[in-house]
């Protein structure tokens, strides 16, 4: 196994040739046809290359070639870039109705000693094996892409447009030299088919995502039948950490049991009639409650959600963890072998203080709402994004894991980026990012808001508590307001936090982050620096903006494998 030192070593060379090595499985065939089991028309056929070509496809298609498709094989092989064996394996449908695609930028066959062995690769590739991803600067969902780019110049491709289906796909992407074994190419990417397209006649497209395509399910769809309403069904809420008066669903009248979450939780601290805390029995293994009398008005209540295998937590990293393994249709969720547990921890680490966890959440679902999403909300609370490692790193298990991402600068580079890393004339400002003088942070969130209808007993102190959504934190840099002609009066950023040292640190934060002029500056790196990855620091030299040694966190990562180029954004 190449190491990623060693892999650095081998791209600096000015000599090196790069081959690119696509895999992707579990392709299947669209057709209504019953596939043709292996017959090793190669081993026996003598005769010439366009008679074997059409009998594959009389065989295994069972139909004649189209012209453009018979020119395409025929050339593999009489150009002795494919044996006629290795034609033949790209034929059969594979085990069952499904097969594994092999594609390369150039010829390569794997050695006996890899698994499988003996492959061989479609010289096809002639463009896109790109994948670009970012960091949003306010924390809304940035979504990575990329494109591979298939040589379909004859037409010999056309079947793949509609006798496979590739959307949602796995596929891997390799990097190494011609002359390696393929156990020692370095994994670059792992992620899953979009779909496939053509964006003009003479070329296929293969459209990339990572990880996140699979999480746009919704976190929960279990039912209830309401008996009172002519059996619609309501969904069932779900409830994660902390939540302060929720209105929880009527399951049944007769007994007046109501419910908050779809399983076990921790806690329901305290159910209210119009503000009035009432008596109640709880039972918590089934997140259901029920009221020991008739109530005189809104039913609302304080819980501590969901408890996964007996245990509680209001940790941003740990309920992202557990959104993203327990929740959502069962083909959706991830392992957890899918993220990068020891960073979820440190994150949730990071925000601890004297024992004190300083960023507990609550999160209440009585709608859908996709899994993406959810888990986006909850990492913003804490200026944070999720991502997904990219390669090469130095164990290949390690690309495509799910990680926590905080938009801060850290205070050690993790690369020293000088002009001898990027191509000439390269560094460029990309974009000047507006001085903000203030910051509200909205926290505790009343997840019911009552402006009237409350009991004449709610104390006069608590009613602002019932009246409004959020509480806020507010942070003002009163210097930068006057240098600017600035307001402090900003819109706040609402958030899943629930408490106060929670709000008010993350305001202070967040205020002094942005009260200090700032650049996105752009630039070509070469492909040793591949491994950078999102919220890395840097440290930036270059003759031009005055950068000498200037910290910065990566935003946006756009590589191209082919050309063997890295473009990317950094905040300082």
């Amino acid at each position: 196994m190449t190491t990623l030192t060693e892999l650095k070593t081998w791209l600096k060379k000015p000599e090196h040739i790069r081959r690119i090595l696509v895999d992707i499985q579990g392709v299947t065939l669209t057709r209504s046809i019953t596939p043709v089991s292996d017959q090793n028309l190669a081993s026996s056929y003598v005769g010439t290359t366009t008679g074997f070509v059409t009998l594959l496809y009389t065989t295994y298609f069972l139909r004649q070639p189209d012209d453009s498709g018979r020119l395409f094989w025929v050339n593999l092989i009489d150009r002795s870039i494919l044996t006629k064996r290795q034609v033949e394996l790209n034929f059969l449908p594979g085990e069952g109705t499904s097969k594994t695609f092999n594609f390369s930028n150039g010829a390569y066959t794997t050695s006996t000693s890899d698994t499988p062995a003996n492959t061989s690769y479609l010289p096809l590739i002639t463009g896109g094996v790109s994948f670009t991803e970012s960091l949003s600067l306010d924390g809304s969902i940035s979504l990575s892409y990329g494109d591979i780019e298939l040589n379909n110049t004859d037409g010999g491709l056309d079947s793949y447009l509609s006798a496979y289906i590739w959307m949602n796909k796995s596929i891997s992407i390799y990097i190494g030299d011609p002359s390696w074994s393929k156990s020692d190419f370095k994994l670059l990417f792992k992620g899953n088919i979009v779909d496939i397209a053509t964006r003009n006649r003479n070329t296929i497209n293969i459209i990339l995502s990572d990880v996140f395509q699979k999480l746009s399910s919704s976190v929960s769809e279990q039912l209830y039948l309401n008996t009172t309403k002519n059996n619609v069904p309501e969904l069932i809420p779900v409830t994660f950490g902390e939540c302060f008066n929720i209105t929880p669903l009527l399951v049944d009248s007769a007994t007046l049991t109501y419910q908050v979450h779809t399983g076990a939780i921790e806690d329901i601290i305290e159910v209210r009639d119009n503000g009035i805390p009432v008596s109640f029995t709880k039972y918590l293994s089934n997140g259901k409650f029920t009221l020991t009398r008739q109530p005189f008005g809104q039913i609302t209540c304080t819980v501590q959600g969901h408890k996964q295998s007996g245990v509680y937590t209001n940790k941003i990293g740990e309920t992202i963890k557990t959104i993203l393994t327990n929740f959502g249709p069962s083909e959706a969720r991830l392992e957890t072998s899918n993220i990068d547990t020891t960073n979820f921890t440190n994150f949730d680490n990071s925000f601890m203080s004297g024992g004190t966890y300083t960023r507990a959440i609550g999160l209440y679902l009585k709608d859908k709402d996709n899994v993406l999403n959810v888990c986006n909300e909850l990492a913003k609370s804490a200026r944070a994004q999720l991502t997904v490692t990219s390669g090469p790193q130095e164990s290949d298990s390690s690309v495509g894991l799910l990680k926590l991402i905080k938009l801060e600068i850290g205070t050690v580079a993790n690369y020293s980026i000088t002009a001898s890393d990027i191509e000439a004339y390269s560094m460029s400002v990309q974009e000047k990012v507006r001085v903000k003088a203030a910051n509200k942070i909205g926290y505790c969130r009343n997840w019911t808001v009552q402006q009237s209808g409350l009991a004449a007993g709610v104390p006069s102190s608590n009613m602002s508590i019932f009246n409004n959504e959020y509480m806020y934190a507010t942070s003002n840099n009163e210097d930068v307001r006057k240098a600017y002609s600035l307001s402090s009066d900003v819109e706040a950023d609402n958030t899943l936090l629930i408490s106060k040292i929670g709000g008010e640190s993350e305001s202070y934060i967040r205020a002094n982050f942005w009260s200090k002029v700032r650049y996105i500056y752009s630039f070509t790196a070469y492909s040793y620096l591949f491994d950078i990855q999102l919220g890395d620091t840097v440290s930036l030299t270059n003759s031009r903006f005055l950068l000498s040694n200037t910290l910065g966190i990566v935003i946006e990562v756009s590589r191209n494998w082919i050309s063997g180029r890295i473009q990317l954004g950094v905040l300082v």
